[in-house]
């Protein structure tokens, strides 16, 4: 019989290319699902729905018990505060975990956590995941706190955690504001220009998380799932130009006016009740000198080989925005 997988987070810009993933790898796929405009994204892929949030999932005891493989990708990048982050991130980790029965079939639970969780690295080193775990905002802790979930399970059933940095790829709405600021001519560099950053293609992160969920080594492992190595800003400033045809003209954001920005935009979430645009936690991650992770063991344990690098992934998602009307 054909792999049973359940995916939390499926309407969401991961949890969709991993859905069709798994079913083009011949998976049966249950879906955790809420009512919203996002359900169209499963229009037409034969899966089956359950209805519900993470943390209504007690009522899919019964299909969780069945399941050879769960995918908790579900989570939020951006809340209201610190207490709103850990209880989806953390929170929402420990529900879905919690229903599965001692003595399932299940054969891999995986997280799908964030470089955030790890925290920045030092100058001139990619952040590894031996090093001692640092976040630095309230996501990165709500993210640690969602893997410490699974490592104090311990032996309960097998599980792996994969650490995708900044994510870019079709259907993706967060980096895809530089590609609306590409088609006006305008490159806006939030970092420092001596900064490295790690982003990864979403095709490369699913690969990666269905190598987690496959591999025997991967148990009770951490794996990062970022691009071949680093990049610079003026380097994904010349990978967008490759991609829209022209030059750009480099918009830099010093960190006062960085800084005053994400003030406002905190202040103006006091009022409209919904989450910040940028926040003082994410004007100071920007500022970092280095996100950029090293895919060493992933590759030497799962055989991960990321396909995409900016300069032909920000030109195929590119295509794919214009085809689609999106700019």
């Amino acid at each position: 019989m054909a792999p049973f997988s359940i995916v939390t987070g499926a309407t969401g810009f991961v949890g969709t290319h991993l859905v069709r993933a798994l079913l083009g790898k011949g998976h049966r796929v249950a879906c955790l699902v809420r009512p919203g405009p996002n359900l169209k994204r499963l229009d037409g892929l034969d899966v089956e729905r359950l209805e519900g949030d993470i943390f209504s999932v007690e009522r899919h005891r019964e299909r969780i018990a069945a399941a050879d493989y769960v995918f908790h990708v579900a989570g939020v990048v951006k809340a209201l505060n610190a207490a709103a982050y850990d209880r989806v991130n953390r929170g929402g980790t420990e529900a879905v975990a919690g229903v599965v029965p001692a003595g399932s079939p299940l054969k891999r639970f995986v997280l799908v956590s964030s470089l955030a969780a790890a925290g920045p690295g030092v100058p001139g080193r990619p952040v590894r995941e031996d090093d001692p775990p640092a976040p630095r905002t309230a996501y990165g802790r709500s993210k640690r706190g969602g893997e410490e979930v699974l490592e104090r399970l311990g032996n309960r059933f097998p599980w792996s955690i994969v650490r995708p940095p900044a994510i870019y790829g079709p259907e993706d709405r967060d980096v895809f504001v530089f590609f609306q600021w590409a088609a006006r001519g305008i490159f806006p560099r939030p970092g420092r220009r001596d900064a490295r950053i790690s982003v990864v293609h979403v095709e490369d992160v699913v690969q990666a998380i269905l190598l987690a969920a496959e591999r025997p080594e991967a148990v009770g492992r951490t794996y990062f799932a970022g691009s071949a190595r680093g990049w610079t800003w003026p380097e994904i400033r010349s990978a967008l130009e490759g991609a829209v045809g022209r030059r750009l003209r480099v918009l830099p954001a010093p960190a006062p006016l960085l800084y005053a920005a994400a003030v406002l935009c905190e202040l103006c979430a006091l009022i409209t009740r919904k989450p910040p645009l940028i926040s003082i936690d994410k004007a100071s991650d920007v500022r970092r000198r280095n996100w950029e992770c090293s895919i060493d063991r992933a590759k030497a344990e799962l055989g991960y080989a990321p396909k995409w690098d900016v300069a032909e992934g920000f030109k195929s998602t590119y295509a794919w925005c214009k085809q689609r009307g999106w700019l």
